[in-house]
């Protein structure tokens, strides 16, 4: 999955994978 760092806790698909402990890498580029 790629999203950006400002609208991935807005997106349902993110944002529901924050509870389950998933990691969500930050790069830039």
């Amino acid at each position: 999955f790629n999203a950006r760092s400002e609208s991935a806790c807005e997106k349902a698909s993110f944002r529901r994978l924050i509870p389950n402990n998933r990691c969500l890498m930050a790069a830039e580029g």
